[in-house]
């Protein structure tokens, strides 16, 4: 029978030896091809549920809402009998109104459950529990990382002519485009599926989805990068695509949206914009200046520096210490049917 794993997880973090040597996925958490799907939701709920009795330490992703659910349930069993639960990953933007109000109620039952919460914005560890109403206490900040991949980038990495911004999450491109009719002698390229469709874009604008592989591409031989995020949005977004624009030695542009800072110091190792027209154009103008080339390389080469050190390897591996610390204060005896002993690879 091969070793008891340290905690469950339904956190696709396999690949990274430590985290591998020390996690096993719990039973049908984490299944690509299912992902969305009733089924798929209905048996994360029950497998967070029954791996909460089962197991000592459970690290549930914050990504599938079903998630939630599963952490309900287990907040109906009392303390003693459920495992350690950390909860990690991308936190809810709320909705407004009634469905504000019912997210809040589920959350704060849910919290009853969990032990810790593991964000990937320093600016959640206070936001997140004002929103909810869940203690300051069980917050944690472990920083996102950088995701690019060597095989998924064919040609050579050049410094192109063009702007780019790419995503579909909590974007808000308005204001970019007006920026690029005031900018017609820059070029911007523009990845998305549901923004700006029908929208009359000016002639340096191209604009619409494409596949992963020419996402990737564009990216990495771009002037720029602009993550232009909706200033509403009260959640940290967007981290993955401008940490991989930092890792590839891009000025970076980002809207001045929660966690933004805990990232990029303005004009230090990235640029930092309010969002607006006006602010855009002064600095993709600064940017593209002969004249300023050598201060946005300075940039450029510091948001690198800086960004190569968020690795997946550091992330995956701090997810480990925080259940290691956490390990400490639950009981070492298996529960109910005991610890369940396979991991996966």
């Amino acid at each position: 029978m091969a070793d008891k794993k340290l905690f469950a997880t339904s956190v696709p973090y396999f690949s990274e030896p430590l985290f591998s040597s020390n996690a096993r996925y719990m039973w049908g958490a984490v299944n690509e091809g299912q992902m969305g799907t009733k089924m798929f939701e209905l048996r994360n709920a029950l497998s967070i549920f029954w791996s909460s009795l089962t197991e000592n330490v459970l690290v549930v992703d914050s990504t599938p809402r079903s998630g939630l659910i599963g952490l309900c349930l287990a907040a109906l069993v009392p303390a003693r009998f459920r495992a350690k639960i950390l909860f990690h990953g991308e936190m809810y933007a709320p909705d407004t109104g009634f469905a504000y109000r019912v997210q809040r109620a589920m959350m704060q039952f849910a919290d009853r459950a969990i032990d810790k919460y593991l964000l990937i914005a320093g600016e959640e560890v206070t936001a997140f529990p004002e929103i909810w109403g869940v203690p300051a206490g069980k917050m944690e900040y472990i920083p996102f990382f950088w995701t690019i991949k060597v095989d998924e980038i064919e040609e050579e990495l050049t410094r192109g002519d063009y702007v780019f911004a790419g995503g579909d999450s909590f974007r808000d491109y308005t204001a970019l485009v007006e920026a690029a009719e005031a900018l017609p002698q820059i070029r911007f390229v523009i990845a998305t599926r549901r923004h700006l469709q029908g929208v009359d874009l000016p002639a340096n604008v191209t604009a619409g989805p494409v596949p992963r592989e020419k996402f990737m591409n564009t990216l990495c031989n771009a002037g720029a990068v602009v993550v232009p995020v909706d200033t509403e949005v009260r959640r940290a977004v967007g981290q993955q695509t401008y940490l991989n624009a930092m890792r590839l030695g891009k000025p970076t542009v980002v809207t001045d949206t929660v966690g933004v800072r805990d990232y990029i110091v303005d004009g230090e190792t990235g640029f930092i914009v309010d969002g607006s027209k006006e602010d855009f154009v002064r600095t993709l103008t600064r940017i593209f200046d002969p004249a300023h080339a050598e201060a946005v390389d300075a940039v450029a080469a510091r948001g690198q520096t800086y960004a190569a050190e968020l690795s997946f390897e550091r992330h995956a591996r701090e997810i480990v210490a925080s259940v290691q610390r956490l390990a400490g204060q639950a009981p070492r005896d298996p529960r109910i049917g005991g610890a369940a002993a396979n991991g996966n690879s």
